[in-house]
């Protein structure tokens, strides 16, 4: 009810800290996997 209540519903949102800890662990691999390869991948971009 307090979500719902608060009119300021989330895109998404995390129930429980056991849940919470998994996302949190897997926006931290694609932040490493992001960095691994910033040169290249920003070297790709393309300019219309």
């Amino acid at each position: 009810m307090t979500l719902s209540d608060s009119g300021d519903l989330p895109l998404r949102f995390l129930a429980g800290s056991d849940v919470m800890a998994g996302v949190e662990q897997n926006l931290a691999t694609i932040q490493e996997q992001s960095n691994a390869h910033r040169e290249l991948s920003a070297s790709l971009a393309y300019d219309a």
